[in-house]
């Protein structure tokens, strides 16, 4: 999971800047002309990611979402595939806020053709997360 890091206290997968980079060939470095702008960037853009895919969410799915995204690899890199495709329609397609009606396509296309497509969780899924041992 070297693709990112994982804030405990916000509850968030952070892509760096190097596979942001390696995705689509964009150094926010460069950019933002100094590391700290460009990571602060990333965080942001982020957080924004995080709150458009949970908008609409139960809070109970949302913790399972954050638990998924934290543990498990296939969730991890949905997530940093979505945060990608978030940031360059963002910063790129020079919309940064908008409404459902244009959403742009790569991120709809993130979110639905990936794991964080999922609207339910069993009952069984969501004991075994709410019951977890794991530290997050």
């Amino acid at each position: 999971m070297a693709n990112s890091t994982y804030d405990n206290n916000l509850h968030l997968a952070i892509i760096t800047n190097d596979y942001f980079k390696s995705m689509t060939g964009i150094d926010l470095i460069v950019e933002e002309e100094n590391k700290e702008r460009a990571e602060a960037k990333i965080k942001s853009f982020s957080r924004q990611a995080q709150i458009h895919l949970y908008k609409n969410k139960s809070s109970r799915t949302q913790n399972i979402l954050n638990y998924f995204i934290s543990f498990n690899d296939n969730w991890r890199s949905a997530w940093e595939l979505y945060v990608v495709a978030f940031i360059q329609s963002f910063y790129y397609g020079g919309d940064f806020i908008w409404g459902d009606a244009k959403v742009p396509e790569a991120v709809k296309n993130a979110i639905l053709g990936s794991l964080l497509n999922t609207h339910n969780f069993d009952s069984g899924t969501i004991n075994d997360v709410e019951n977890s041992s794991e530290e997050w």
